[in-house]
Formats: C-alpha cells, structure tokens, sequence
C-alpha cells in the first residue's frame, strides 16, 4: 500500500493571491506563514473529514474542491498569521482578516450541519466507486413498505 501525502488546501502563495494584502504579514517570517497554513489546512479538513470521509486533516490526498475551500483555509491562515503577528500595524487589515476568519468558521459550521454544500469531488483511479458525503441524521423513519415511521424530531 502506497502512501498519498495529501494536498493542502492552501499554501504561502495563497495567501498573497486570495487572502489579503501582503503589507499585513508585518515581520512573519516564511516558516512561520508556512506553519500557519498547516495549522488552517488541519482545522478545515477536521471539519470536513466528517461529511466527506477520506479527507484528512492536513488536507485531500485525491481529492479536488471548489475556490471557497481554498477561501476558508486562506481566511484561518490569515487569522493564524495575525495572531503572531500582533495587532495595530494595519488596522483596517486586521479588521477584514477578522471578518473573514468568522465568515469561514460560520461557512465551516454551516458545512458540518449539511446547510452547505462545498463542490468536493474524489478524483479516484477508474474503476473506483464513491459513496458521496456521510449523511448523519434522517428526520423520518423509513419501514419495510411504502410508508413512513413518525418524524423522529430531528
């Protein structure tokens, strides 16, 4: 069995391209930015790995996403970035670097609670098949015939 190392769901480079201006970064250094997308990598995928099983949590090993997921790992690795950083060198970066950490945490709560649906697809050999994201609660019972049990008031 071969090992897959996972791809990240963003990366240093992103953080200038999608994230926000690189005059906030202040005297972070390369490594430190680098462990601040690790650390993002790991908390998005920890909250994805449960609706989408085969996701890890240092990122999807086979697997492709939409832009939005990017946004959201670049959005907490800017608020990792910030927190070393410090507060007060640019006040109106800090304030969208906030706005945007909330924003992805509300859409990463959003996507444990299945309200959001992000466009992740497994990119597996031919031949293999996918289950699709785990769907954790039914909010009606199904039986043996054509009917339905009482909602279970989930």
């Amino acid at each position: 069995m071969s090992y897959t190392a996972p791809t990240p769901f963003c990366g240093p480079s992103d953080l200038a391209t999608v994230g926000g201006p690189a005059s906030a970064l202040g005297v972070v250094t390369p490594t430190q930015i680098q462990a601040c997308c690790d650390r993002a990598n790991g908390e998005v995928g920890a909250r994805l790995a449960g609706r989408f099983p085969g996701i890890n949590v240092g990122g999807g090993a086979g697997w492709t996403w939409s832009a939005d997921v990017t946004g959201w790992a670049v959005a907490i690795a800017w608020k990792r970035v910030l927190d070393l950083r410090g507060r007060g060198q640019n006040q109106s970066a800090d304030k969208l670097i906030d706005d945007n950490y909330k924003a992805a945490i509300a859409d990463l709560d959003a996507v444990q609670r299945q309200a959001l649906h992000p466009a992740i697809q497994p990119t597996a050999p031919a031949g293999a098949t996918y289950q699709g994201p785990a769907l954790i609660s039914f909010s009606q019972l199904g039986t043996n015939s054509s009917c339905t049990g009482t909602n279970r008031g989930i």
